[in-house]
């Protein structure tokens, strides 16, 4: 069922093949005659990490927000205190 499903959208669609077959033969042949040589080995490693200088802003900011927040919420509630006694 599902290979109908490949063959439909690969070859019958619009955007496929247009209902025509492709002649070209799908066969993987190996070429053993190919060899490239390994360079040298060299590890690279940052001087920085982003990352965690990204996270570490991130939580500088998220504790700045925070205790804001919690100052602003502690005169409000101490404005409402002082304002019903």
């Amino acid at each position: 069922m599902l290979k109908k499903v490949f063959y439909n959208i690969i070859v019958e669609s619009k955007y496929g093949l247009k209902g025509e077959e492709t002649t070209f033969d799908f066969k993987y042949v190996p070429e053993y005659s190919t060899i490239t040589a390994m360079g040298e080995c060299e590890e690279e490693k940052a001087s920085h990490s982003h990352v965690e200088s990204r996270n570490r802003n991130t939580y500088i900011v998220g504790l700045a927000v925070f205790g804001v927040g919690t100052w602003v919420a502690f005169r409000v509630a101490s404005g409402l205190v002082r304002s019903i006694w």
